[in-house]
Parts: structure tokens; C-alpha cells; sequence
């Protein structure tokens, strides 16, 4: 079996106006970086956002709705 690679972009205002509209936050927010672990199996945003802002994410959130929604985007 031949394994092959495969690249999926989504433009980052995107992913910031996801995360914007999932939690109805006041102010906009920026998305800084993106890393994945050395597995392969767990993507970590960054954004930067105002400190009122932040307190509004919960951080306990469904993150298969949110990457379901990154992964349709990019395709």
C-alpha cells in the first residue's frame, strides 16, 4: 500500500470568524499560529483576542463540531 500526503487550506479569518461566531464574543479575535503534535492526531490554535474577550470561550467545547466545520471549509 502506497501512503500519499495531502494538504487542506482555509484561509485564517476563516477559522477566526468560527470561533467568533461559536462563542458571539464582542470583539474580533486573530489567529497567531497553528501546531499539530509530532502524531499527527491533535491540531493547537492560537488566537489573540482582548482579555474581556476570552473570558467568554468556554474551553471545555466540542472540538469534532469545530474541526468537522475547518475540514468542510477546506475542502
Amino acid at each position: 500500500m502506497r501512503k500519499v500526503e495531502i494538504e487542506l487550506c482555509v484561509p485564517c479569518n476563516v477559522i477566526e470568524e468560527m470561533l467568533h461566531a461559536r462563542y458571539h464574543l464582542d470583539e474580533p479575535v486573530k489567529l497567531t499560529k497553528m501546531d499539530h503534535d509530532e502524531l499527527g492526531d491533535l491540531c493547537a490554535f492560537t488566537f489573540e483576542m482582548e482579555e474581556d474577550t476570552a473570558t467568554q470561550i468556554n474551553r471545555e467545547w466540542d472540538d469534532t463540531s469545530f474541526a468537522g466545520d475547518i475540514v468542510d471549509e477546506a475542502i
